[in-house]
């Protein structure tokens, strides 16, 4: 993984007219100092979004989103950190200087691939034009000129050796993308022939493999895919989706299909957010790409091996926190033949009815064991593992709950509730993290306890968020420990902000003190200047762990009764959106009263 020079990125960023940049994607008018506009990330009618040229720094009053040039880029139009960084230093002319001498070589051979790639693909579109047939296959298929071009679309004709032929310099590299392939006596062949040719790209718009459909009847695999390869690797690719990013951004949502002519479909209805796995389930990969704050739709067939692909798809909420929802398309139709004969209104409607994965999974196992008690049981058994395995302490709550409306039984029994503890490590043996006491002494914790009441109900949550964020940042262990733990759902504005982002840098790998160190330069300085300031005491924090979860549990028990207290008794529709149904009243008194005998033991 390319790894840019910390005193490089510093060049580029200040080297970086970061009013060009924003501005290229927001309109701008200056207002003394600052510049001035509609936040990109949040709607508004008044402007709250600032930047600043002098520190070369955004930031939205409203919703809180900030910070430089490479972050825009990434939070705007999906960029990872080098993209972005890579991008600034064209627009600059700044060079980028990496960690190791080795890392530029190989980001020379990637390169050097993906030009090959990007050759072999104007062959195979050069091709497709000479081949009546293969257009005539797209053209039965609906798909017109400019979907093909914009796809890339091409054809790889019936010949073993075209590519071998074109790219004599180049085989090594040709069997090392699998676009020729070695036969037992060691000959060398073109691995696609007569199929119509998909590019597949990567985030950036590389061209990273193929996909190819057969035209010739003969062979045993329809679509076949480029082989794994250190550019190829299906669990981290998404079909189209940097066709489709900027609309998934935009409208915080994603369509995922299984085909690739399911893709270009959904596009041609203006569909523009969809994009399509290759083959394999969802993966963290994908979960990371597609983003947090993405509702996120896949699309099935109605059949059972459409249910059972289901299933293997709600096994994602217990690697990640992606919101997920499956649809279910009638019988005998894929998306690519349901857009023939429907409207995208009928589609837009299907949506509006997809189940969420978990209580799909509650669904769909309970149906499966109903009638049979020693069944049932060994169901709720199931569930019960599956849900403490998922990592956000409200959804388990949620979960369970829906488990026991379902089943009349307590999943977890005696009235406790679900917990994640069993994910937490023990804590570590060894001294006081910073007085050098043994972990358990009596005088370990107590500073760090009295501050935590300040958790304790009534929960004031703009009390308690600098208390955690000051433990999140004591440490490196604590960071991971906190920050995985306490979701940004929870805190207000500026401390969600600062947590968000100390989490993305994190992600980045930057060390604790120069994410510090960033956060200070930032707008958000002043919030986090107090945050540092709080007296916590040199206390053993890390052996404290499941004393602060247990804090972070009992603030989102708070934040979620107020939530179900809001929706139950607003004043009047208007403020709670559409009615609630008598049952979903029900449900959620029940959630409500269990949560307040919760807080109440």
């Amino acid at each position: 993984m390319r790894k840019i020079r910390q005193d490089s990125i510093e060049r580029v960023l200040n080297a970086v007219d970061i009013v060009e940049i924003v501005g290229g994607h927001v309109h701008l008018r200056k207002a003394g100092g600052s510049h001035i506009g509609l936040c990109p990330f949040h709607s508004e009618k008044t402007p709250s979004f600032h930047v600043t040229p002098d520190k070369g720094l955004y930031y939205c009053f409203g919703c809180g989103a900030g910070g430089n040039a490479s972050k825009f880029l990434m939070e705007k139009l999906g960029m990872t950190f080098v993209e972005a960084m890579e991008l600034l230093s064209q627009k600059t002319g700044v060079a980028l200087e990496y960690e190791s001498g080795t890392e530029p070589r190989e980001d020379s051979r990637r390169e050097n691939l993906l030009t090959l790639n990007r050759r072999v693909l104007l062959s195979f579109r050069n091709q497709l034009g000479k081949n009546a047939r293969a257009r005539q296959y797209l053209e039965s298929r609906l798909i017109p000129g400019q979907l093909i071009d914009e796809f890339g679309l091409g054809y790889a004709d019936g010949r073993e050796y075209s590519l071998l032929e074109l790219f004599e310099e180049n085989h090594d590299d040709l069997l090392e993308l699998g676009l020729i392939a070695s036969g037992e006596d060691k000959r060398l062949y073109d691995r696609f022939r007569q199929r119509v040719m998909f590019p597949i790209w990567d985030a950036a718009g590389g061209v990273v493999g193929f996909a190819g459909r057969d035209l010739s009847g003969k062979s045993p695999a329809k679509y076949m895919n480029s082989p794994e390869s250190g550019l190829f690797e299906k669990k981290k690719l998404l079909y189209a989706y940097h066709i489709a990013k900027a609309s998934i951004r935009k409208k915080r949502r994603a369509i995922v299909v299984e085909g690739y002519f399911d893709v270009i479909r959904a596009h041609q209805q203006g569909l523009t957010e969809t994009v399509a796995v290759m083959g394999t389930s969802l993966s963290t990969y994908h979960a990371r790409l597609l983003g947090q704050q993405t509702d996120v739709y896949v699309v099935f067939d109605g059949d059972e091996a459409g249910l059972r692909a289901a299933l293997r798809t709600s096994e994602l909420l217990t690697q990640s926190d992606l919101a997920l929802r499956v649809v279910f398309l009638p019988d005998g139709h894929d998306p690519d033949t349901y857009f023939q004969r429907h409207r995208v209104e009928q589609f837009e409607e299907l949506l509006s009815q997809a189940r969420d994965v978990g209580e799909f999974r509650i669904d769909r196992l309970l149906e499966s064991s109903s009638g049979d008690v020693t069944q049932l049981s060994q169901a709720v058994r199931e569930l019960r593992e599956f849900i403490n395995r998922i990592p956000d302490s409200i959804r388990r709550q949620a979960y369970a709950n829906y488990l026991r409306e379902r089943t009349q039984i307590d999943p977890f029994g005696s009235g406790q509730s679900p917990s994640g503890r069993s994910r937490m490590r023990p804590p570590r043996s060894g001294g006081n993290l910073s007085t050098g006491q043994p972990l358990g002494s009596e005088a370990s914790g107590s500073f760090l306890r009295e501050s935590l009441r300040k958790v304790k109900k009534p929960v004031d949550k703009n009390d308690a968020a600098p208390y955690l964020l000051k433990v999140m940042f004591s440490s490196e262990e604590m960071f991971e420990e906190i920050s995985s733990a306490l979701g940004s759902d929870i805190l207000s504005a500026p401390y969600s902000t600062i947590k968000d982002q100390a989490t993305s840098w994190h992600l980045e790998r930057l060390p604790l003190e120069q994410i510090i160190e960033r956060l200070m330069d930032s707008p958000l300085a002043a919030p986090m200047a107090h945050i540092l300031s709080l007296d916590i005491g040199k206390e053993d924090i890390l052996g404290m762990t499941p004393d602060i979860i247990e804090k972070i549990e009992s603030l989102y028990m708070h934040h979620r009764h107020e939530n179900l207290k809001q929706q139950l008794f607003a004043p009047s529709p208007s403020e709670s959106g559409a009615p609630l149904s008598e049952d979903e009243r029900r449900r959620m008194l029940q959630e409500l009263l269990e949560i307040q005998r919760e807080l109440t033991s």
